[in-house]
């Protein structure tokens, strides 16, 4: 009986060392890829993270990239992170294992930068359109441009027509318009990165 046990131990050593080796030769080689945060202009704007992976690649925003008026853009999960005063310039894309990268650079660009070149361009393509309608180009004012900075920031904390002081944009003599535009990600192309013209 003694013999048929020892016999029975050795044959179950011996399965689970093929089953472990096989294990070993299946399993994938543990890649690592090095994120760089870098501005438009070349700055770093946060030191570099590497994430390592054996199996799952990495995603750019995890469960989806979020705005807060306190934290900005915010991402749990994902290799693109928020960075105060700075905004993406650029959509990233998930990488599963196969396609993972050693190295990979996300580039942001400042707000305030952005800000100045969609205003323009926002208003050029508005000229634009009133010409074809024979009408005068729109200029710049301080107060209003004010204002709307204003108005824009509250629509990142509530999406409405009701501004987060409870009242109405257009409550009586409250000077303010409706400022309503939604500036997407890919609206931040390579166009915005040109000299503006003095």
């Amino acid at each position: 009986m003694k013999s048929i046990c020892k016999v029975l131990t050795s044959l179950g050593l011996a399965l689970g060392f093929l089953c472990a080796s096989a294990s070993v030769a299946n399993a994938q080689t543990i890649k690592a890829m090095t994120v760089n945060y870098v501005s438009t202009t070349g700055q770093q704007v946060r030191a570099p993270l590497t994430y390592h992976r054996s199996v799952n690649g990495v995603s750019a925003f995890g469960s989806g990239l979020a705005y807060s008026a306190t934290g900005g853009y915010t991402s749990s999960k994902g290799y693109v992170k928020k960075v105060k005063g700075y905004v993406p310039y650029q959509l990233q894309k998930d990488y599963a294992y196969a396609q993972m990268p050693a190295s990979l650079t996300v580039k942001y660009i400042k707000e305030s930068t952005l800000a100045r070149r969609v205003e323009k361009q926002y208003l050029k393509q508005i000229n634009a359109y009133r010409a074809t309608q024979g009408l005068k180009s729109f200029k710049h004012n301080k107060s209003l441009k004010s204002k709307a900075i204003v108005r824009s920031k509250e629509l990142w904390q509530k999406t409405s027509h009701v501004r987060p002081n409870g009242q109405s944009y257009n409550a009586n003599l409250s000077g303010y318009a409706e400022v309503m535009a939604v500036l997407q990600l890919t609206f931040c192309r390579q166009e915005l990165l040109q000299p503006i013209p003095a």
